[in-house]
Formats: structure tokens, C-alpha cells, sequence
């Protein structure tokens, strides 16, 4: 499977980049920025499929599968700093005036212009501790790793009963992790990357490529065939699930995200 790097709803000007290095924002397709800001393409995202169906005899089949599938980015939070999102605020002469209508429209949003070198300064300016995306050279895509492997038996009374283990593993997930937090236990902001060079306490929000995951369960499944108007079905399921807590949304402890280790938000350990 290829997916292409995410080049945002248009082409110029779509995606924008904060580089704590400089600590500027990069818009892309600016400059010397391409429309795909630091995402490489990445043909080694092989993702077989494959299964297998054996007939032990005539009351019992074993069966079994395995699959990859690739995890693209998601594209609702992936670089749409400024000024590729501004806020617009309206404000009313005094508390007695409106400040316009729908119906006439509001005055036209005063936007910044992006210069020819795709560069905004941050320093000096009221961007200085805002929340930045971060997208660093040669971030990829994930991919799931899925298996299981069943026993299905013929039972009498029309019955049939299924045991199966059932697995997956996310590996090089797309993860958010604040790299201005503090990197020294009990230092504060003294202890932030940009604090000291740049003044700076806001966040960077950093994507990177360590975040995994695994889940492992056993299920156990009885049926009556339908028959008469009648089925019978039920199931129970003994698993677990761990990832990075919030991986999704940010890491709570950058300092040493491997603390942030755990059971899932979405682990039931019993589920019948």
C-alpha cells in the first residue's frame, strides 16, 4: 500500500511547520518548502494478507490469518499552524453597537500575508508561547500488525463452539510528545530546550514515530444454528490492550514518555 505525503485540502499554503531550531513557522509551498513540508514518501510499507482454512475432520476446522495495514496520518491535527488557521475577532465600537450582521456580512478578516520566503517570525510577537506543530524530517506512517489463529467444533444438539487467540501490534504509530517540556525533573521552565534560547514556555507539539501499541485476547464463542425460528449466540473475550496513554493527543509525561506505558483507555479485561 503507498499513500502519498499529506499535502493539506490545497496545494500552496495549506500546511505550516513551527522549526524550534530557528524558531520561525514554515508555510508550505513558500520559499524553498515544498507542499509536503518535511513528510517523505515512503514505498516500504508492504502490507501482505494472508489465511488459512484446514478441515481436521468432519466436526472440526482450524483456521488461522494474518495481516498489515498501514496507519496514515491524521489529517485533522497535522499542520494547521499559523497562519494556515487565524482567528477572526469582531469587536463592537461599544457594548450598545453591533459589530455587524449575517445578513450584511462582517468586515473581511484582515489576514497576515505570507511572504515569498514562507517564514513567519515568532519571536516579539504574540505567537511567542502558542501551541505549535511540529512535523520533523522523515515522518512515516504506521502500521497494525494483525493475526489470530481458531479452533471451530461441531457439537450436538445443533450447537458449535469456537476458541480463538486474537492479536495485533501498531509499531512506529504517529505520536505527539512536547518537546519544549521540561527535561529536568523539578527545574521548571528552566529546564524547557527553547526556554533559555528563546524565551519561549509554549508547547511544541512534536510528531514523531514512537508511539506502539499491542492487544491480545482469547475468545470463546457458543451457537445454536438457526432453526424452527430459533438462534442462540454468545460470546466472551479475556483480553488486554496497552499503548501510550493519549497517544493520540499528546503525551502527559514527555520527560520519560516510556511512564505513559499502560493498559488502554479502551481495555475491558472481561467482556461477555
Amino acid at each position: 500500500e503507498y499513500y502519498s505525503p499529506l499535502v493539506g485540502i490545497a496545494g500552496k499554503g495549506a500546511l505550516a511547520t513551527y522549526d524550534p531550531a530557528t524558531h520561525q513557522i514554515q508555510v508550505a509551498g513558500y520559499g524553498g518548502f515544498d507542499n509536503a513540508l518535511n513528510v517523505k514518501k515512503n514505498f516500504k510499507h508492504f502490507s501482505p494478507r494472508t489465511g488459512f482454512s484446514w478441515r481436521l475432520d468432519e466436526q472440526s476446522v482450524v483456521r488461522g490469518g494474518y495481516g498489515a495495514s498501514t496507519i496514515p496520518f491524521p489529517d485533522n491535527r497535522y499542520a494547521f499552524n499559523y497562519p494556515v488557521k487565524q482567528n477572526y475577532v469582531g469587536t463592537a465600537a461599544n457594548a450598545f453597537q453591533r459589530q455587524g450582521s449575517m445578513a450584511a456580512g462582517f468586515p473581511a478578516p484582515q489576514l497576515l500575508a505570507i511572504p515569498d520566503t514562507g517564514l513567519i517570525t515568532v519571536a516579539g510577537t504574540s505567537l511567542q508561547n502558542s501551541t505549535f506543530d511540529v512535523i520533523p524530517t522523515g515522518l512515516t506512517e504506521g502500521t497494525l500488525h494483525s493475526w489470530n489463529i481458531a479452533y471451530q467444533r461441531q457439537l450436538p444438539f445443533l450447537l458449535s463452539a469456537d476458541i480463538a487467540y486474537v492479536g495485533n501490534r501498531g509499531l512506529d504509530l504517529v505520536m505527539d510528545v512536547n518537546t519544549n517540556a521540561s527535561m529536568v525533573y523539578g527545574s521548571g521552565n528552566n529546564g524547557r530546550p527553547q526556554f533559555a534560547q528563546f524565551n519561549r514556555t509554549g508547547t511544541s507539539r512534536t510528531r514523531t514515530n514512537d508511539g506502539k501499541s499491542q492487544y491480545h485476547a482469547l475468545q470463546v464463542k457458543a451457537d445454536r444454528r438457526f432453526r424452527n425460528g430459533f438462534m442462540v449466540t454468545n460470546s466472551y473475550t479475556l483480553s488486554r490492550s496497552k499503548d501510550y496513554a493519549n497517544e493520540n493527543t499528546g503525551i502527559g509525561t514527555p520527560i520519560d514518555f516510556e511512564k505513559s506505558w499502560g493498559l488502554s483507555n479502551f481495555n475491558r479485561t472481561h467482556n461477555y
